[in-house]
């Protein structure tokens, strides 16, 4: 194709087209960070608004350097632009050895700007020219696989493939400037995947004539050739596939679509991701406030002794969820109830839901004074409240440390030789368990280890004392009475 002085495209110096090179201001590839910036550089110095002197010359120009980054920021356009660069430059098309002889398409004459004007449905548009491309190469591959079943020239493994492309469904359109996004999508699908299955038979090198060994020899080098020209055929046409999808208008706009989509698909998962935490500290919070209410409720109760016992476990299973609750409830408890080792009466009538249950103490539930907080005789574990304890009875630790107790438990060998003191030994315990003074039998016997070497320490707070007599007022003092070990 002839240029002209006139075309702004031509190069005065070589008086062929502007090399792609050289409208990027470049020299060779310098690769792909410094040819994005040469792009950039370029296309603000070319830009029609920065050459309103002559609008129409502009756009031809800046579109010319559209084409020249998009062929070659691509490698196989880049690599295919430098083969056949004179070529291109001069507004020639490269020779086609399939052109004329297994396709009338010369695919190399489409892969320049020139061949369409303008990306719509005119008789010249993109659209247009592109659709009847890929509609002669389907009718083209559509006539070889009927005429190859037609003569039963396919191998067994390819009957069901050449009947598959038989069929004219089996090839998708290009379609027009509106077409949907599913049918650009199988376009490019079938087409960027293409196997052709025209024969190639002009590829056949050796004559087939002769005997039966030389023939198959023959026949397999020929096999070689025409496989080897129809992978390269199906090469040329998946490159043209490619050249298209860089350049439809179609294809970036529907992926410009699906990366909003992406962005606001992700958006809403955020999104609903913080309201479900919103909801959720709204929730907590909500049963929060719900259960410190009711507990204040109660706690007025326990203040002035109409609480009930139903209420009293309400209490105890709500405070325990309230760290701060049920220390503050414990310490009210603590300070309220009135025995013999706060300063209170033992026969003192109490009406408080605090006063030890007859029945727990039975069971073994007894108080710390050191602590000020309850405790199992049988296991030596610590409750802050009754309802801990009732809870505690049915444990499996419990049951077994009452079963170890009961089977090493002998009769207390008196040091008095009385009848009325071992009579009246089981009625002293209970009621110094009760009214929370410590027992001697208890202290004595249980709260010291067995043994002259740990005779006066405390077993339960592992204090050591000078005499017998100073850990037994300690152990009076503090109620740290303990179950004598066998």
């Amino acid at each position: 194709m002839a240029t002209s002085v006139d075309d702004p495209l031509v190069d005065p110096d070589t008086g062929k087209k502007i090399d792609f090179y050289k409208i990027l201001g470049l020299e060779t590839w310098p690769g792909d960070g410094e040819a994005k910036k040469a792009y950039y550089k370029a296309a603000m110095r070319l830009h029609p608004d920065k050459n309103r002197d002559n609008p129409e010359r502009a756009e031809i120009v800046f579109k010319y350097l559209q084409e020249a980054w998009k062929t070659l920021s691509d490698p196989t356009e880049r690599a295919y632009y430098e083969r056949n660069r004179e070529l291109i430059l001069s507004g020639g098309v490269e020779a086609d050895e399939f052109y004329g002889v297994d396709t009338f398409v010369n695919l190399a004459s489409f892969r320049s700007s020139s061949c369409y004007d303008g990306f719509d449905d005119s008789p010249r548009g993109f659209y247009t020219v592109y659709a009847l491309l890929f509609k002669t190469l389907a009718d083209e591959e559509l006539r070889a696989a009927k005429r190859r079943i037609e003569i039963k020239s396919y191998a067994d493994n390819e009957l069901s493939m050449l009947q598959r492309r038989s069929s004219e469904e089996s090839y998708p359109q290009f379609g027009p400037s509106d077409a949907s996004e599913a049918m650009v999508s199988s376009f490019y699908s079938f087409w960027s995947r293409f196997q052709s299955v025209k024969e190639f038979l002009h590829e056949n090198y050796y004559s087939t004539e002769g005997n039966s060994k030389y023939r198959r020899l023959a026949e397999g080098e020929n096999k070689k050739f025409r496989e080897e020209a129809r992978l390269q055929f199906s090469i040329r046409v998946r490159d043209m596939a490619a050249y298209l999808k860089r350049r439809d208008p179609r294809v970036e706009a529907y992926q410009e679509k699906q990366r909003r989509q992406s962005v606001e698909a992700q958006q809403k998962r955020e999104a609903k991701i913080q309201q479900i935490q919103r909801e959720r500290i709204a929730s907590k919070q909500a049963l929060k406030e719900q259960i410190a209410k009711r507990i204040s409720i109660l706690t007025e109760k326990v203040n002035d002794g109409t609480i009930t016992a139903h209420e009293m476990l309400e209490l105890e299973s709500m405070a325990s969820t309230q760290p701060l609750h049920s220390d503050k409830i414990a310490d009210e408890f603590t300070d309220r109830k009135e025995t013999p080792m706060n300063g209170g009466s033992p026969n003192k009538s109490h009406h408080y839901p605090g006063s030890l249950s007859k029945e727990f103490i039975a069971q073994g539930l007894a108080f710390d004074k050191a602590t000020g907080k309850l405790f199992c005789k049988v296991c030596n574990q610590r409750f802050q409240m009754e309802g801990e304890f009732k809870s505690h009875l049915t444990s499996k630790k419990h049951r077994n440390a009452q079963k170890e107790s009961a089977a090493t438990d002998a009769p207390t060998k008196a040091t008095i030789n009385s009848e009325n003191v071992e009579r009246t030994e089981p009625r002293k315990r209970r009621r110094a368990i009760q009214e929370g003074t410590p027992d001697e039998s208890i202290e004595k016997g249980e709260a010291c280890e067995g043994g002259s070497k740990n005779s006066h320490q405390c077993k339960i707070c592992k204090q050591r004392f000078e005499s017998r007599t100073k850990l037994f007022k300690h152990i009076a003092d503090t109620g740290h009475a303990a179950l004598k070990q066998s």
